[in-house]
């Protein structure tokens, strides 16, 4: 069983995933969206950690997963926006887009797997 949050996978893509949006937007003059970017890029990190925190209250624990899956989403617009306005490559854009796609993918399996929890309380997560 996990007993922290840094070792949650979806913690560690989100982390990273966060960490080069800023690295690839710090030189961006377009400070309104670089700033709701990453806010939106840390909030994903920052409501795992918050959810897993609070994990024997599952419903806390799946709502905060899915304000982390909203946010992931969010990400694809303002990626969106920064390539077409021409503050990421078109290499980058792709490359964060598909990485967010699968973080999306993999915070959904784990608010599958964390639903099942409440209906099964032996499990595990």
């Amino acid at each position: 069983m996990i007993s922290h949050f840094e070792n949650l996978e979806i913690y560690q893509v989100a982390y990273r995933l966060a960490i080069a949006t800023y690295k690839l937007t710090k030189q961006s003059r377009n400070f309104d969206l670089v700033r709701e970017t990453l806010r939106s890029a840390r909030s994903i990190a920052s409501n795992i950690t918050e959810g897993f925190s609070r994990r024997k209250e599952k419903k806390i624990l799946n709502y905060h997963l899915g304000v982390a899956l909203g946010e992931a989403n969010e990400m694809l617009v303002h990626l969106s926006f920064l390539k077409d306005v021409g503050d990421i490559s078109e290499q980058n854009y792709a490359k964060l887009r598909e990485n967010y796609e699968i973080l999306c993918r993999k915070i959904n399996t784990f608010r599958k797997k964390n639903s099942e929890f409440i209906k099964n309380p032996s499990s595990k997560i």
